[in-house]
Formats: structure tokens, C-alpha cells, sequence
């Protein structure tokens, strides 16, 4: 007798599926089925995400262009990355009370005025620490746009530059979560803005780097010269969009 597939009703041959992809050995839902897929499920996502990260520290422009170019299995997807590593780094940031916007925002003064300030200030660092994935997903538009328009000539579409710096916006967030210990023991010293911005400058080389490694195909010098006009493009917007959000805080009553 033919077995047939319990998902679609097509005939089976083989271990899957042909038509829905479903396995063809299927047990009962017991107690040893659901450990089966608590073991499963969790180290294909852990064993998925170390790879991961791993590549993107190590030789990031050519894990990215691998998993564009079609090899993705033992890459873990851009965009669970991204949310899983930013909920980290959100959650952290809040428990532990971590000036996120240090680098960016800084104020002096005394009386009423300086303490409502303050207190705007507050509200933002908080807000951005509950919806970093928000910021993160701001700069991998903008950055998205500037690398398009900057290596047109690579024959990239648009979506594919998205995922790029879905993956090079992963890159910075694992370098922040690195540093995320040293920035809890320092964070009431005048050292925690100093670690802050080596988390912020060494993100942005490894940025550089993937472009670098991505790119491969176009000569160094004008790979350079792109990398340049992306940043060009990029972080006018960023600092706008920024800007504009600051306002929205402080103005807001």
C-alpha cells in the first residue's frame, strides 16, 4: 500500500514530501516528540547563530555574498538576527541602566530648565533602549540606500544590499554585546563614554571591512572611493533622522 503525505495527500517516496516538503516519518506528539523538538529546535538556532556570528567577525564580506549568492544553510537569516541580538542589547541596556546615547548627547547647566532637560533626556535614553531594533532598522535603510547608490556597477538590487547591511548592522550589535560587560562595570565612570565610542569606531571598521570583502570584484582603490561616498550618503540622513527625533523628545510636552 502507498503511503501518502498526512499534509497534502500526495504519494510518498522518499524520506520527504515532494509536493509540501513534509518528513514522511512521523510519530505520535508524546512526551519524547516534544524533547525531540525542544533539542532540535534550540541547537539549530544556537549552532545557526555562533556560526553566524562567528563569520561576521571573521570574513564578514564573504559570508554575506555567500549567503546572497545562494549558500544559506548553515546561515542563520538576517532579519532573526537582527531582532534577537538588538532585544539583547535593548534588554541589558535597560536592566543595567546603560546610557545607550552617550557618544551622542551631552549636556551642561544647572536650575529648573537644565533638570527638565535632564529629564527629556531620560525618557529618550529609556525609549531607545526599549526599541533599539528601531534605530537599527533607521541605519540598515539608510546604509542600504548609500551602498546601493554607491556600487551600482556591482549589479546588486536593492533588497540585496538590504540584507547586506542587515548583516553588517548584526556586525555592530555583536561588537556592542562584547563590549556590554566592560560597560556595565564602568558605567558611572568617565571611562564608560571613552568604551563607548571604541565599541562605535570599531563597529564602523568592521563596516568598512565587509564592504571591503563584499566588493571584491571592483579595484581596491575605487572600492575605497565607494566606501567613501556610501559613508557620504549615509550619515547626513542618519544625523538628520537623529536630529529629528531629539527634537520630537525635547519639544515634546
Amino acid at each position: 500500500m502507498t503511503k501518502t503525505c498526512l499534509n497534502c495527500n500526495e504519494p510518498l517516496d522518499g524520506n520527504f514530501c515532494k509536493n509540501c516538503g513534509q518528513n514522511a516519518h512521523l510519530h505520535r506528539i508524546d512526551s519524547h516528540y516534544l524533547w525531540h523538538e525542544i533539542q532540535h529546535g534550540f541547537l539549530h538556532v544556537d549552532k545557526g547563530i555562533l556560526f553566524t556570528s562567528k563569520a561576521l567577525l571573521l570574513r564578514p564580506g564573504h559570508f554575506i555574498r555567500e549567503f546572497i549568492g545562494g549558500k544559506m544553510v548553515n546561515h542563520f537569516k538576517p532579519i532573526s538576527m537582527i531582532i534577537i541580538l538588538a532585544a539583547i542589547f535593548g534588554i541589558v541596556s535597560h536592566y543595567f541602566h546603560l546610557n545607550v546615547l552617550a557618544n551622542n548627547i551631552k549636556v551642561t547647566g544647572s536650575g529648573v530648565e537644565f533638570e527638565l532637560l535632564l529629564a527629556k533626556i531620560d525618557t529618550l535614553v529609556d525609549w531607545v533602549a526599549q526599541h533599539y531594533i528601531v534605530l537599527f532598522l533607521i541605519q540598515i535603510s539608510v546604509f542600504a540606500l548609500g551602498t546601493f547608490w554607491a556600487f551600482k556597477k556591482a549589479n546588486y538590487n536593492f533588497f540585496e544590499h538590504l540584507v547586506l547591511n542587515v548583516y553588517a548592522c548584526a556586525q555592530r550589535l555583536l561588537i556592542k554585546i562584547i563590549f556590554l560587560p566592560v560597560l556595565i562595570i564602568l558605567k558611572e565612570s568617565h571611562l564608560f563614554i571613552v568604551f563607548s565610542k571604541i565599541s562605535d569606531v570599531l563597529g564602523y571598521l568592521f563596516f568598512y571591512w565587509t564592504l571591503f570583502q563584499f566588493f571584491n570584484e571592483i579595484p581596491k582603490f575605487e572600492r575605497f572611493l565607494r566606501i567613501l561616498l556610501t559613508i557620504a550618503i549615509s550619515f547626513p540622513l542618519i544625523v538628520a533622522i537623529f536630529f529629528i527625533i531629539l527634537q520630537y523628545f525635547l519639544h515634546k510636552s
